[in-house]
């Protein structure tokens, strides 16, 4: 054979093989730190970004976290910001995009059946905590509050029940006996991060990752606690508890918002 008949059979292989291995797509609902970093991961894995759905920053809130809407714009990705995303003008759009896999990371709004139903390949959520534990609102709070000397990030995929779906990935983190709540989130961020980034590349190979990965030892949720009681936890810690929710109670920014309620 030719050097150039080689050349040629080769390319042809690569063009085949990329046929038959594709980049996935998706949808990425995100806000927040743990948006903008578990959208980081996506794009360093190849994923085809095809739509970042986000919210306005609400002034009456402080923003002191970074944005998903500027990181996508850096990379061109477009950026919608609707209110509900459930009306069927939104809907309509995702659904042209025909995406792989929706991901949720801190998205405020629910997303119902209909939405859910679209993504090939399954809707992926990533909870601020160890799940089964602390579903819903706050979980860092909570967690703290309660005593616990761990916590840690939980990927699962989204069902209508908050929560409450299959797990793909656990990472957990320390809580130290004198972390405040932001401590403990900014090292559930980067727990976030490590979950995501380490199960990815199987999420994506394809159908035959296995959707529930909770009977792995290492992804049991750790339910040991301090054995002080909550009551007596450091006056620093409740008084920051209680100081960092009476402040944005009413601007929800610390309220969980990667759960489909």
């Amino acid at each position: 054979m030719r050097s150039e008949d080689r050349v040629k059979s080769g390319t042809q292989g690569l063009a085949q093989s990329s046929i038959l291995d594709p980049r996935k797509s998706a949808v990425v609902f995100a806000y927040h730190n743990v948006g903008y970093r578990c959208l980081s991961v996506l794009l360093a894995h190849g994923v085809e970004v095809t739509l970042v759905v986000t919210h306005r920053d609400n002034p009456k809130e402080t923003i002191w976290f970074d944005s998903v809407a500027e990181l996508a714009e850096l990379h061109g990705i477009p950026t919608i910001t609707p209110d509900n995303p459930n009306t069927p003008e939104v809907i309509a759009q995702i659904r042209a995009l025909q995406p792989d896999f929706f991901f949720s990371f801190y998205y405020r709004e629910m997303l119902k059946r209909e939405l859910l139903e679209i993504p090939k390949q399954g809707a992926l959520n990533m909870h601020g905590s160890l799940l089964p534990k602390y579903r819903g609102r706050v979980p860092v709070n909570w967690a703290i509050i309660h005593g616990e000397i761990s916590t840690g990030a939980t990927l699962h995929y989204m069902t209508e029940k908050p929560d409450n779906g299959d797990i793909v990935a656990q990472q957990a983190v320390p809580i130290l006996p004198n972390d405040t709540a932001l401590q403990v989130f900014q090292k559930v961020t980067v727990a976030a991060e490590m979950a995501l980034n380490t199960c990815l590349p199987e999420l994506l190979a394809g159908p035959s990752w296995p959707r529930c990965m909770a009977s792995r030892p290492s992804l049991r949720t750790i339910r040991t606690r301090r054995k002080s009681s909550p009551k007596s936890a450091p006056c620093s810690r409740i008084s920051f508890f209680r100081s960092i929710t009476a402040r944005c109670s009413s601007a929800n920014c610390w309220r969980y918002p990667g759960r489909v309620r």
